[in-house]
């Protein structure tokens, strides 16, 4: 029987963990097939009661921030258990092992899956592509989640061709709409004629002071814009928001289950993030029937968005670009059946966990 093991630091509620409970619950189905978690830390809040019990669980419970201090320790583990194949997708993990792997392991087969564009995540660094260029093409295969992914990986950090390959995120369409119809007696703080929502870490990635001031300059229109999460940067968030004088149209909402609630309620989500992996609030905002505005960041935003079908790009840094769009935004008459049914048939679970059943099976 074929052992596949997945490493992750959590089962958070992040994009990449959903990802990974996708597959380890859709695999463990398959006959032949063993599957193992090797989970680096405990954390409230995550996807672990939704994981299939068929999976074997094994927990470090490490107490740190810095996991590189414990790299060795994951590696005896992975070595302990002995896998036919290892998944590890998390960034910053997958490049803490890479020059370690084959000496801890060489009889395991590696596969990483990449969460950012790495030109983008690592601009201006002179050590990181020599990191990469190095030890990166120890794995055996590296997925990519978008074109732009896979074409910044190849041409600027030396991955071999031969290794790399695209996959993009699945989304759980029937899921996430039965997610929507639980969240009840949900009503919008604001009222407005068109009621927008962001979702995302309060982090410099996620662009929100890039929003904040498009919105300003548009602060005239009548619209409300709720952003989910939370972060190291909420304080200076909700400083600019006073600032700016959007107190009655920003609200900041802190983190919530029920978001998926609150896209049904919106008119639309919009995207701000300086770079992403492919996002996959996108794709769950789109199964919901609802319209995105994103920026034209690296990680998929071009392959996700169709202007005019299912949403607009738009150029945060640049006003003139944001405000077309975002008038567009509010005055385009999207149908949410069509906005469904593209995002069911190019991202549903069976259609993307069958690519990645080639790839591990």
């Amino acid at each position: 029987m074929k052992r596949i093991l997945f490493v992750s630091p959590t089962l958070g509620n992040g994009g990449a963990e959903r990802v990974m409970l996708y597959l380890m619950n859709y695999l463990v189905e398959q006959s032949q097939v063993e599957i193992f978690l090797l989970l680096l830390k405990d954390e409230k809040g995550s996807y672990i009661d939704n994981l299939s019990p068929k999976v074997n669980v094994k927990r470090l419970s490490l107490r740190t921030k810095r996991i590189r201090q414990h790299c060795f320790k994951i590696l005896w583990n992975i070595r302990r258990i002995h896998p036919d194949i290892c998944f590890i997708g998390n960034s910053g993990l997958n490049i803490l092992l890479a020059p370690f792997i084959k000496f801890f392991a060489p009889d395991v087969h590696f596969i990483v899956r990449e969460t950012f564009v790495l030109s983008a995540r690592y601009q201006g660094s002179k050590l990181m592509p020599l990191v990469y260029k190095c030890f990166y093409n120890n794995y055996d295969k590296i997925i990519a989640q978008s074109t732009d992914m896979y074409e910044d990986l190849i041409a600027k950090w030396g991955i071999n061709p031969s290794k790399c390959i695209k996959i993009n995120n699945p989304i759980d369409v029937i899921g996430i709409i039965q997610k929507a119809e639980q969240c009840t007696n949900l009503t919008w703080p604001v009222k407005t004629k068109h009621k927008f929502i962001a979702i995302g870490r309060l982090a410099y990635q996620k662009g929100y002071d890039m929003l904040l001031q498009r919105l300003s300059e548009n602060k005239k229109e009548d619209f409300s814009l709720l952003i989910f999460g939370t972060g190291t940067l909420q304080t200076e968030i909700q400083e600019q928001i006073d600032t700016l004088g959007m107190a009655d149209k920003v609200k900041l909402m802190g983190f919530s289950s029920q978001t998926a609630g609150y896209i049904k309620l919106c008119d639309g989500l919009i995207l701000s993030s300086r770079f992403e992996g492919f996002p996959n609030v996108l794709l769950e905002t789109n199964a919901l029937g609802k319209p995105v505005l994103a920026n034209n960041c690296p990680g998929g935003i071009n392959e996700i968005v169709l202007n005019g079908e299912n949403g607009y790009i738009t150029d945060m840094t640049d006003s003139v670009s944001f405000r077309e769009s975002f008038i567009s935004f509010m005055q385009t008459d999207f149908d949410s059946k069509t906005i469904r049914q593209l995002t069911e048939e190019k991202y549903s679970a069976n259609v993307i966990l069958e690519q990645y059943q080639k790839v591990l099976l």
